[in-house]
């Protein structure tokens, strides 16, 4: 097996619209945009440093519970002396949020290997694409969770490296879809090591932070050249550089180099929320310290796949050994695409009546693959005339279309 190590890189101390590519005989790319709702917090440990910006902790929305220790509510506080931290275990998908006792630090840990798995088999990707796509996926997933509903954020590594580019729009409840350019990238390993050179998949250029919501007229953009290219330490300096968050952020997957199957993918979040004190900051950082001496890694990948491994809800505790408990949620990672006949339809209408006409005269259907889920759709004629019924059936009335899904 090997280890896609990808180390803390943000250090907690203060110092960051949707793709949607559909391929007929005329290739076709549309566009969904993002946002940011820019709040501002005052850092009150030390006025001579940056004050970070971010959103207080909320209670994160969760997915229908699944584990033994949900419950029947969107939001699942679960009480520290009744969590039983080894229940689940790293060959379970799981995201959990939790809150230190004094309030000043919010842990999310997830563990993501069937999601990466099953996305790997259905995108056919290679073991280094697979490697490379489920880090920007659980980064992605670890910063967007819990976000106001219907808001989005979506990372995109623009890098002139092999990988021709890699993204994942997330929302706040872990509902991830991503799409990378290149699904063959297993010439990009040591022939000795059988290291995945992500480095070099991923190459030079930028990384663009996209946060968007329905109601908002312009999207929040924001951009920073691609510093590492190991994924999670670029998205920290993001967070550090252009939103002064306190943040930690590391994820990490070992993928078997022969057969490309995932045997773990798991990454942590931690962000120190306003008024911290110092203590818990330090406190913090002794145990990322702690962890990394004792495993030899704080990759979580690594540590879910120890002989013994470290189960979700352990590290969570471990990453607050010495601050408590007082809440906790969790909810199912998913890879949950948004395409549909009718957002074919509304992509083809940017052809033109004429060019469609003719793949029609050509082909007989139009034939369109969603770049994201690799889902296929083949409409024909009469399939196309309904759907633009639809259409104008949906404009005369006022009503959105497609539907919101």
């Amino acid at each position: 097996m090997l280890s896609a190590l990808i180390t803390t890189t943000s250090r907690l101390r203060p110092n960051l619209s949707g793709r949607r590519a559909l391929t007929t005989t005329t290739s076709m790319r549309a566009g969904i945009g993002g946002g940011y709702n820019n709040q501002s917090y005052q850092y009150r440990r030390n006025v001579q440093r940056p004050t970070p910006r971010g959103p207080a902790f909320r209670r994160f929305m969760t997915s229908p519970p699944t584990h033994a220790n949900a419950g029947s509510d969107d939001f699942v506080p679960i009480e520290p002396a009744t969590l039983n931290w080894e229940k689940v275990g790293p060959d379970q998908d799981v995201f959990i949020s939790a809150l230190s006792q004094n309030g000043h630090v919010n842990v999310k840990v997830i563990s993501a290997k069937n999601m990466v798995q099953a996305i790997k088999e259905k995108r056919e990707l290679s073991g280094v694409a697979t490697e490379l796509l489920g880090r920007v996926m659980l980064s992605t997933m670890l910063v967007a969770n819990g976000i106001k509903d219907e808001e989005t954020l979506q990372l995109t590594f623009n890098g002139d490296g092999q990988a021709k580019g890699v993204m994942a729009i997330s929302d706040g409840a872990c509902n991830v879809r991503a799409w990378i350019g290149n699904s063959d990238l297993d010439d990009l390993r040591d022939p000795e090591t059988l290291k995945a050179d992500i480095k070099s998949a991923v190459g030079k250029g930028t990384l663009q932070v996209v946060k968007n919501h329905p109601s908002w007229r312009i999207p929040y953009n924001g951009v920073v050249e691609i510093a590492s290219g190991e994924v999670a330490p670029d998205v920290a300096f993001y967070l550090a550089s252009s939103e002064q968050r306190n943040t930690a952020l590391g994820v990490g997957l070992q993928v078997d180099p022969l057969s490309g199957n995932v045997a773990s993918a798991g990454g942590f979040y931690v962000e120190m929320m306003p008024g911290v004190e110092e203590e818990s900051v330090l406190k913090v950082e002794v145990n990322l310290a702690v962890i990394k001496e004792r495993f030899g890694s704080v990759d979580a990948g690594h540590l879910f796949a120890l002989k013994e491994p470290i189960t979700p809800y352990k590290l969570v505790k471990m990453l607050l050994d010495g601050l408590g408990v007082s809440m906790a949620s969790e909810s199912l990672p998913t890879y949950r695409c948004t395409c549909s006949a009718e957002k074919v339809f509304r992509a083809l209408s940017l052809l033109g009546e004429e060019e469609v006409e003719d793949i029609l005269a050509k082909e007989g259907v139009i034939d369109a693959k969603c770049e994201f889920c690799a889902e296929r759709y083949e409409l024909t004629r009469e399939q196309l005339i309904e759907l633009r019924e639809q259409a104008l059936a949906a404009a005369a009335a006022g009503e959105p279309w497609p539907a919101t899904r």
